[in-house]
């Protein structure tokens, strides 16, 4: 977006340093809306998207380094980095789009997203009950960062030109061998990224990784079998 020349912020009048891309005092953006609606689409999506060099820094890290976001973030180093809530946003929105074409009928389509949305405290609960000398709000932002993980993760396989996941004329024997791979790696990513970040022993990283996966596995299912016997009615 085009930023105005002006001295003072329109909205609570501060006087603006030169070059100013928000006003020091209220936050307010300086950015102009007068501008074709094409400029001023692009702006908001590579603003939305942090596409800077944030982002890929950020993706990179989230892939390839498990549990470093989270790590960075309570350390207090968060400037480099897509802020979570944000880019769990925008990763759910593409996965779900991408994972639509899997799931059943069209009216779990619109409630799934809303359901994982709101077992992100769920997760986060089950983290305070199994780490109990932490504090909530980390563990909710370590739940936002491995959700990304994992939409993106599964997004990447959907797309795979041999999707993994669509075998329905298969044996379900064959679907479950050719799938432990995926699931192999997704559960060595959560034990690698619990234990950068609460720092405990293997033993214990492992035990409370398969109790965390197991428990909740079993929420998401129950929720899911709810919400089909809801909306069989």
């Amino acid at each position: 977006m085009m930023v105005e020349n002006q001295s003072n912020c329109k909205n609570c009048k501060q006087e603006l340093i030169d070059d100013a891309k928000y006003c020091f005092a209220c936050g307010q953006s300086v950015n102009s809306f007068n501008e074709p609606v094409k400029s001023v689409l692009f702006d908001a999506f590579h603003e939305t998207l942090d596409i800077d060099g944030r982002l890929l820094k950020t993706l990179r890290a989230l892939l390839f380094k498990p549990g470093l976001l989270t790590r960075e973030f309570n350390l207090g180093k968060r400037v480099s980095y897509t802020p979570p809530l944000r880019m769990y946003l925008v990763i759910s929105i593409i996965f779900f789009l991408v994972a639509s074409q899997y799931l059943q009928t069209e009216g779990m389509y619109s409630f799934v997203p809303k359901i994982m949305f709101m077992l992100l405290p769920v997760l986060a609960f089950l983290l305070q009950v199994l780490f109990r000398t932490t504090y909530y709000i980390p563990n909710l932002i370590y739940t936002l960062h491995l959700h990304c993980f994992l939409y993106l993760y599964l997004t990447i396989t959907f797309l795979l030109p041999l999707s993994l996941f669509d075998f329905s004329a298969s044996p379900q024997y064959i679907i479950l061998t050719v799938n432990i791979p995926i699931f192999s790696l997704i559960a060595i990513y959560i034990v690698q990224s619990i234990k950068l970040n609460y720092g405990q022993n293997w033993f214990k990283t492992i035990w409370k990784s398969f109790v965390l996966i197991s428990v909740y596995v079993l929420v998401i299912s129950v929720s899911m079998e709810t919400l089909n016997d809801l909306l069989a009615k």
